[in-house]
């Protein structure tokens, strides 16, 4: 039998074939185990209904759905950021400030901005205002860390680095479920088609 992850594939191989393809999110619900995200393959975006699909989304680590009218539909592996960074060691930086605490923050807001673009919110992992006093601290995912490090020590800024007491987690690596502008990052992605009769979800 196909794996989840094939499934969701051929979904994905379906709408890139398809002429004028608009892929819509009819619903989202929770789960005993998750989510399950109800889409729609439509001709463009206000055509006829050519296929319907629901995917169940298992160990759910993140559900980002700022629109349901959707858009593409693309699969991203555990090495994308967003996911990434659910089953990465996290790192505690310091660095002192020296009387450059805005200059630091704008090094290290560019330094995210590069890495990650937005699917990262910026301040989930820095201050979202200046620090306070003379010295900034950052937890964060060690390949982040990574980067706001190489970014502060190219403004003159001395950095330390010391092993966080947040461990990484010892789950299944996560994937990602990019449509549209909404996203969801999770452990399995079982689909079944729901335009055909007796469908079944993958194992």
């Amino acid at each position: 039998m196909d794996s989840p992850r094939s499934s969701l594939k051929r979904v994905i191989s379906k709408v890139r074939e398809t002429p004028n393809a608009w892929v819509n999110v009819e619903s989202v619900t929770l789960a005993p185990r998750g989510i399950v995200v109800a889409l729609v393959l439509q001709k463009g975006r206000k055509g006829r209904a050519l296929a319907r699909w629901t995917v169940a989304c298992r160990g759910v680590r993140e559900l980002k759905v700022s629109d349901l009218t959707g858009g593409g539909i693309r699969l991203y592996a555990s090495d994308h950021p967003a996911a990434r960074q659910h089953a990465a060691a996290f790192v505690r930086l310091s660095c002192p400030t020296a009387g450059r605490a805005g200059v630091a923050w704008m090094a290290l807001a560019t330094a995210h901005r590069a890495a990650v673009d937005d699917w990262i919110h910026f301040d989930r992992y820095l201050p979202a205002t200046l620090p306070q006093g003379n010295t900034l601290v950052v937890r964060a995912p060690d390949f982040l860390i990574r980067h706001y490090a190489r970014a502060l020590r190219r403004i003159g800024l001395a950095v330390r680095l010391s092993p966080s007491k947040r461990r990484p987690s010892r789950r299944k690596r996560p994937q990602v479920l990019h449509l549209g502008s909404s996203f969801v990052v999770a452990e399995e992605f079982l689909v079944q088609d729901q335009s055909a009769p007796r469908s079944r979800l993958s194992p």
